[in-house]
């Protein structure tokens, strides 16, 4: 269940402060009885930021592919190797294992980020003014 609290809550800082740290949700300020406000702590905010902005990503990367504006992978990776080639030959085997951590690796975070979405449970501020009307 959201935390809701008035605005006249809010002099009393440390106690805001813990409650913030303590919640796994933002905790919704209200004036007049009206959604104002939300406050969180600085690691849910990060961790907030960080999920919009892989999910931000992955929109964009979905747009891309619906306009079929893709790159070979093979033709890619090689360019990039091209690039940072430090004078030892690259070989297939090479790439091929450059290709299998990378692919590992972008299966692992889209992973983790399903599971941090999962985990939340986001409300709209209209069922919050709902609730408190009828409190």
């Amino acid at each position: 269940m959201p935390q809701i609290i008035p605005i006249r809550d809010l002099k009393n800082t440390s106690e805001i402060s813990q409650r913030c740290h303590a919640a796994n949700e933002p905790i919704f300020i209200t004036k007049n009885g009206y959604g104002d406000m939300v406050i969180m702590s600085m690691e849910m905010y990060e961790e907030k930021m960080f999920m919009l902005d892989v999910y931000s990503k992955l929109i964009a990367a979905e747009k891309q592919l619906t306009e079929g504006k893709v790159l070979d992978g093979d033709a890619s990776l090689q360019s990039l190797i091209d690039l940072v080639r430090d004078g030892k030959p690259i070989t297939e085997e090479t790439i091929r294992e450059y290709r299998v951590k990378l692919n590992k690796a972008v299966d692992e975070l889209v992973v983790q980020a399903e599971q941090e979405y999962s985990k939340k449970e986001y409300v709209s501020l209209a069922k919050l003014k709902r609730e408190n009307e009828n409190v």
